[in-house]
């Protein structure tokens, strides 16, 4: 009978054991993923401005472009005239 005891207590603290550790990391977990997901969320926003400023970088380079192929088209179409004029001459 005392072995039959012995065993009862064993898997009872055993029990307890498990069940002491799960709530101890169930909470550690949770906290965890709540500092994770805070600390991801002001990653991504900052990634996010970054990328906001680098297309607006983009987009100016862009304009700029686009008015010197127009300043450049401008002058072609200019020396094609000349060109055309010369010809005739």
């Amino acid at each position: 009978m005392s072995e039959l005891d012995a065993s009862v207590w064993l898997l009872a603290g055993a029990a307890m054991g498990a069940f002491v550790a799960w709530s101890v990391l169930r909470a550690k977990v949770r906290d965890a993923y709540q500092h994770g997901h805070e600390h991801g969320e002001a990653e991504a926003t900052a990634a996010q401005a970054t990328l906001v400023e680098r297309l607006a970088g983009h987009e100016r380079a862009a304009e700029s472009l686009r008015g010197a192929l127009t300043k450049a088209e401008g002058a072609l179409a200019t020396l094609q005239a000349e060109h055309g004029a010369l010809r005739m001459a």
